[in-house]
């Protein structure tokens, strides 16, 4: 049980203290402590983290392929580089925005449920499309899936945290 008095919040723990009898312990948390804590974008952080690995998995790969093709700069005329500097550059086009939109999200206390469906659609979006780009096969199913992920994911958070700030505005 957790109960808030302001400047402090107790949180009681019951433990078994015998056959029927329950011992009540409380634990003193000082608010700003707490306030530290709950400020943190957590969900937006793991998300932003786990997007920062594939995007420099894409940006290796890339690099494979310049050593592969010894191309310094451009594409030097291959496909094959093109391909996967345009996954690495797609990705860079995207993701910002979407983080941004996330955190906008998170800072207004948007329910867990609701980001962790959205870092989802982002996380599988782009990994679609990334695999899709890096592929051998190609598979432009996957591309297409990727971006409709990704493309909703960005309009749905975009008009939850635009209908947030009218609610928001409206009940004030």
């Amino acid at each position: 049980m957790i109960i808030s008095t302001g400047a402090s919040v107790l949180v009681f723990i019951v433990r078994p203290a015998g056959r029927n009898h329950y011992s009540m312990c409380s634990i003193s948390i000082f608010q700003s402590h707490l306030v530290k804590v709950k400020k943190m974008l957590v969900i937006t952080t793991i998300l932003a983290s786990s997007l920062a690995f594939l995007y420099i998995w894409l940006g290796l790969q890339v690099i494979k392929q310049r050593r592969k093709h010894q191309v310094l700069i451009g594409t030097g005329d291959n496909s094959e580089l093109e391909w996967t500097i345009r996954a690495h550059a797609n990705f860079s086009e995207h993701v910002p925005i979407a983080l941004i939109l996330f955190a906008c999200a998170e800072y207004n206390q948007t329910s867990a449920w609701v980001l962790a469906i959205f870092a989802l659609m982002l996380l599988a979006g782009r990994g679609l499309h990334a695999y899709a780009f890096i592929s051998t096969k190609r598979d432009m199913k996957l591309r297409v899936y990727g971006m409709h992920l990704t493309i909703w994911m960005i309009v749905g958070l975009a008009s939850w945290n635009i209908g947030y700030l009218i609610y928001k505005l409206l009940m004030a």
